[in-house]
């Protein structure tokens, strides 16, 4: 645990934001799946495969196509919107986390579309569409602004590419760091070094992303929408732990940061 600035309240510290960062990298990988089985293969977390369909669409003069690849953009980048605004305003007024309401309204979102209708295959038309793609890509934004750092290590829990990017750059600097070691110019433990342990950070999201990507595949296999809830589930569960000890991820620490 670790002092907040905010009212000296007791925050979650650096080893428990990478666990729930973590926890988050599976929520997004299954909630991703789940909505590409169920919506016509367009992904609610990942806006790079969105916009490549919305320029096809409009390069063949598919209105409707491109309508349909942009509104989940639209969607994700409102969610983006208010998890920053629902921090500042926490912040504003002294409180140590906006994470309890981010994720709570991520669950909400989440729990409304387990229990409406779906389109059917292929379908990108209708409120059946529309209404639940654009909950769930909202949730995403919501959960990918709530916690964006660890420790001095920024990271989104929704974008894949640019945490995997991230693990390779430090990767790099990790093998500088035993060349040197090796050559005696530096000294220390390899599990002391920052990059390192962003490197396990990093692989640990993204692993965990993988594992939800094949949880949800199969939650849409065998449960259909109803396979949200398990997702609900784990939001519900670190709204609580907010409740105890205030989740934070936001403030940049000062440097040299000691973890990740």
């Amino acid at each position: 645990m670790a002092t907040s600035r905010a009212g000296g309240a007791r925050t979650v510290g650096d080893r428990g934001l990478a666990a729930i960062a973590i926890v988050l990298g599976a929520v997004a990988g299954y909630i991703d799946a789940l909505g590409w089985a169920l919506l016509s293969n367009v992904y609610v977390a990942n806006m790079s495969g969105n916009t490549i369909a919305l320029g096809r669409g409009l390069a063949h003069r598919d209105f409707a196509e491109a309508a349909a690849r942009s509104w989940p953009i639209v969607s994700f980048t409102l969610g983006l919107f208010v998890s920053e605004l629902a921090y500042d305003l926490a912040r504003r007024r002294g409180r140590p986390s906006s994470a309890g309401w981010t994720l709570g309204l991520e669950a909400g979102a989440v729990a409304l579309v387990s229990i409406l209708p779906w389109p059917a295959a292929q379908s990108t038309s209708g409120l059946t569409y529309y209404v639940p793609t654009g909950l769930l890509s909202l949730a995403m934004g919501l959960q990918n602004a709530t916690l964006i750092r660890v420790g001095a290590s920024s990271l989104y829990t929704t974008h894949v590419t640019g945490n995997i990017t991230r693990l390779a750059r430090e990767a790099a600097h990790s093998l500088l760091w035993i060349v040197d070691r090796s050559r005696q110019r530096v000294s220390g433990r390899l599990v002391e070094q920052r990059s390192a342990r962003r490197v396990v950070l990093m692989g640990a999201v993204w692993f965990a992303y993988g594992v939800g990507a094949l949880l949800g595949a199969l939650g849409a296999d065998h449960w259909n929408r109803r396979g949200a809830i398990a997702a609900v589930v784990v939001l519900v569960a670190l709204v609580v732990a907010d409740a105890f000890a205030p989740i934070g991820g936001h403030e940049r620490p000062a440097e040299p940061h000691a973890m990740f």
